[in-house]
């Protein structure tokens, strides 16, 4: 754009006639006597009728005088656009506003001068017609496909839309990347014949998740938001014949969009440094055997048990494979801003990540109701980053480097149908525990009545003491590992008679907290299994109260079962307890045991036990 030279006249302070208000300052030989600034161009994006700014970079301006005897200024400058991802059809459209100019001389004290420039009406500056949804990201110089730096229109939120199943979209299947790939072999099949098939319905979810992902260098964490559309259990991996192992696994494929995050840690140790950076999922390195490009795609597995009530070779796991990269988009060092550029980033890296959900002893958790993920990944070193200089050394000596662990929480998984927009409360559910510490949990009342007459296994008291981790964001499930549970005053009652048992626990049991739909909370005891020893008619026995359950021959097998009550979040109380026992098939005992068999499934109930001291349970 060229400046009229009375506006050079005026930012210079000129009077009219040529004369200046202020003196002359030197001009260094050969340097144009203009004028510096910098430029920022207001743009919206419009979508079906949805509208958004489009966020354009500012940038600076170049001035060159010229030979006229006006003293016309022309300035030069630019910057790249902000990329924009789209997941509908529809003719998309960018329009400028009004462009603002920040113009200063080039020489001499004179103040900077805001000038503004535009006509009464947005200029369409251009449109793109979408005919689908965008399967790819832009790439950056760097070779990585990178995250958007805005969201389509009015969206606060990456959409939630459905992955398709194998051969629908050319973008949307198994990524075939060998290191990919390894997630179905490793870990190996348990023992037994196994075949792979392809499920008739495979089916596709929307996941929404939040946490926190650790800086190693800056020794602090920046938190993750994000939504993962799954397509779950294209293959599955199962028993042949079936039942003969407790164990399938589902192999699916997912499709990750990130939130941008800003957070503040110490660079070097000691100075505030302010970074607002995007991770994207992104196409691996490399082509396939075919010369074409990976896909952006991640790989799942999920080992489950067939039977949930039943032991199972394997712990239900889940893994999920991807490639990532970083983009940094602002940098604050010491409040001094870093101008980064557009194309600050890193390599793909390779990111993977875990979830236990549980086996016989913890119990599990449906994969459908959220859990916890966890992993580590390297940063690789920044490329392209710096305007005018090259800032990526800095930025890699701050932040890059390897053992940089994540935790993730999934809300609740949407199954994504035509019906189904998943609209619902998806966000993920975590705990805020105070104070914690130390804990004890008793009450005055264990009784587990028998089948026939008055007939019982009764004791005046029980506790329990054990850790609970105090803070926020903390995990429902596992809440606390309880192995020193006791039993006083234990007796097997039959009518007014009474023998005296010994009640211990055998296996460690694991706290869980359950946030019902309506907002009330319910805490479990997992992996419960006791022994009641004492004499039985002068004769040794050992009563073992666990699960009921049966194997594919019909066989009963020892497994633990669990407790479940409500919790009151005003009293610190868990009341209205239930067991479900039946006697283990490892019971002991010579003699008739008065109330109770292997055959028949018993209610066990407690008096309301009490934290101490009382615990703040909340969520988030």
């Amino acid at each position: 754009m060229t400046v009229p030279g009375a506006l050079m006249r005026e930012l210079k302070g000129e009077k009219p006639g040529g004369n200046s208000t202020t003196p002359a300052a030197p001009v260094a030989a050969g340097a144009p006597e203009g004028i510096t600034g910098s430029a920022a161009l207001s743009v919206d994006v419009a979508q079906n009728g949805r509208r958004a700014a489009a966020g354009w970079p500012g940038f600076s301006l170049n001035a060159s005088e010229t030979d006229g005897a006006d003293r016309e200024v022309v300035l030069t400058g630019g910057a790249i656009a902000s990329p924009l991802t789209v997941y509908s059809p529809g003719k998309v459209t960018w329009r400028a506003g009004s462009l603002t100019l920040l113009l200063a001389p080039g020489a001499g004290p004179g103040s900077p001068q805001p000038v503004k420039c535009g006509s009464s009406r947005k200029q369409e500056l251009a449109s793109v017609p979408v005919v689908s949804a965008a399967a790819d990201r832009p790439a950056s110089p760097n070779g990585a496909t990178v995250a958007p730096r805005q969201a389509a229109p009015g969206a606060a939120a990456p959409e939630c839309r459905e992955i398709r199943e194998p051969g629908v979209n050319p973008e949307e299947d198994f990524n075939q990347h060998p290191r990919l790939q390894e997630v179905y072999k490793t870990p190996p099949l348990p023992a037994g014949n196994f075949e792979t098939i392809t499920s008739a319905r495979s089916l596709a979810y929307c996941i929404r998740a939040s946490g926190f992902a650790n800086v190693k260098k800056l020794g602090g964490a920046t938190p993750i938001g994000a939504e993962t559309l799954l397509r779950r259990a294209v293959k599955t991996v199962r028993a042949v014949p079936a039942g003969s192992v407790n164990y399938n696994q589902q192999q699916g494929y997912f499709d990750t969009q990130a939130m941008p995050a800003t957070t503040t840690m110490l660079g070097f140790g000691f100075m505030p440094t302010t970074a607002t950076a995007e991770v994207a999922q992104v196409r691996p390195p490399g082509t396939d055997p075919a010369g074409k490009p990976y896909l952006t795609t991640g790989n799942l597995r999920s080992d489950l048990a067939v039977q949930n009530n039943l032991p199972s070779p394997r712990d239900d796991e889940t893994w999920g494979r991807s490639y990532v990269a970083m983009r940094a988009t602002k940098a604050l060092v010491n409040g001094t801003a870093l101008p980064l550029g557009a194309s600050c980033g890193t390599a793909p890296t390779p990111l993977e990540i875990n979830s236990f959900t549980g086996n016989i002893e913890t119990g599990r958790l449906r994969l459908e109701q959220g859990s916890t993920f966890t992993g580590k990944v390297t940063i690789p070193d920044f490329t392209g980053c710096g305007v005018g200089e090259d800032l990526s050394p800095l930025l890699t000596a701050t932040i890059s480097g390897p053992g940089n662990a994540l935790q993730l929480e999934t809300g609740q998984w949407c199954r994504k149908t035509a019906t189904s927009n998943c609209d619902t409360e998806r966000e993920p559910k975590t705990i805020t525990v105070s104070p914690g510490g130390k804990v004890t949990l008793a009450s005055k009342d264990f009784i587990v009545p028998g089948g026939t007459g008055d007939t019982a296994l009764k004791c005046d008291d029980w506790r329990m003491s054990f850790e609970l981790k105090s803070g926020k964001w903390k995990p429902r499930f596992r809440m606390a590992k309880i192995t020193n549970m006791k039993f006083s005053g234990c007796a097997l009652r039959n009518g007014s008679d009474e023998i005296p048992l010994t009640v211990t626990q055998d296996t460690p049991v694991w706290l869980m907290l359950v946030i019902n739909d309506d907002g009330t909370f319910a805490m479990r005891f997992e992996g419960v299994l006791l022994n009641a020893t004492g004499r039985i008619e002068g004769q040794p026995c050992r009563l073992r109260f666990g699960g009921f359950a049966s194997d594919d021959t019909g066989e009963r097998v020892d497994i633990p079962t669990n407790a479940s009550g409500d919790y009151g979040k005003e009293n610190s109380e868990i009341s209205n307890l239930v067991t479900t026992f039946g006697l283990s098939p490892k019971t002991q005992c010579s003699a008739p045991i008065p109330g109770f068999d292997l055959f028949n499934i018993y209610l066990g109930t407690s008096g309301n036990l009490k934290f101490n001291p009382p615990q703040k349970i909340t969520s988030p």
